[in-house]
């Protein structure tokens, strides 16, 4: 059987803009068969692009609240995507990018060998870790947003940040940029909303995602809204952020 060839940028652009018009996007429910059909592309083409947007949204939610931002956690060993994949696994250190004593510890090399990794071009740099190194690190950087023990993990040190006590403090804000509205799909909009956070709700927030991941954060999202309109719900989320 002849491997098929991967949807081009232009191709899943096209497919991905359009794909909350099938369905829910966040809940995983769309008409593949319709959505197929009017497109004119494949049905696998339609799954591998809510595949995709779903990694988006979990790779969303995992950078905004852990402060990990443009972290992998694709979970596919990738030399050319390291230091994105250590920041999702490790976090940032005290005064680096990368928690590099964590990494060092964990993957069983030297502190200098992984700053070796992520040197610029040149003499003391070490092009790539050895297979079964990529491999261990990219489950470690799935893991970093897949399991609850991890989750809680990397939002520790939000909260002990001098943000996360601020927002624990005194309450901040969620913005989210979304294909959204009010009962039915035919209500939907792609619009910004606002959402003020209590101190009690930006615990809340935090502890669902803690506790139920991307499921957690998505039910938690769609009760905080009830209180902005009634019946509100989320067909395709673009992008969130919390503020204090």
């Amino acid at each position: 059987m002849m491997a098929r060839n991967p949807l081009s940028r232009a191709s899943y652009s096209r497919i991905a803009d359009s794909l909350s018009d099938f369905g829910s996007v966040v809940a995983g429910r769309i008409n593949i068969s319709r959505a197929a059909k009017e497109l004119r592309v494949t049905q696998t083409a339609i799954r591998e692009v809510l595949r995709g947007e779903r990694g988006k949204l979990q790779g969303e939610f995992f950078g905004k609240l852990t402060g990990r931002q443009g972290a992998d956690i694709s979970g596919q060993p990738n030399a050319s995507n390291l230091k994105a994949q250590l920041l999702a696994a490790y976090g940032q250190g005290k005064r680096s990018e990368i928690n590099t004593a964590a990494a060092a510890r964990d993957l069983g090399v030297s502190k200098r060998t992984v700053e070796r990794w992520l040197a610029p071009e040149g003499r003391q740099r070490i092009a790539k870790p050895r297979t079964e190194t990529l491999n261990a690190l990219a489950r470690k950087a799935k893991q970093s947003a897949s399991t609850r023990t991890s989750r809680k993990e990397a939002m520790s040190s939000v909260r002990s940040s001098a943000r996360g006590k601020a927002l624990s403090n005194f309450g901040g804000k969620i913005k989210i940029d979304a294909v959204q509205g009010p009962g039915t799909r035919e209500y939907a909009r792609d619009r910004m909303i606002t959402l003020a956070l209590t101190p009690d709700q930006v615990e809340s927030m935090w502890s669902a995602y803690e506790n139920g991941g991307d499921k957690g954060m998505i039910n938690w999202m769609n009760s905080r809204a009830q209180d902005y309109v009634g019946g509100w719900e989320f067909y395709q989320i673009n992008s969130f952020d919390v503020e204090r």
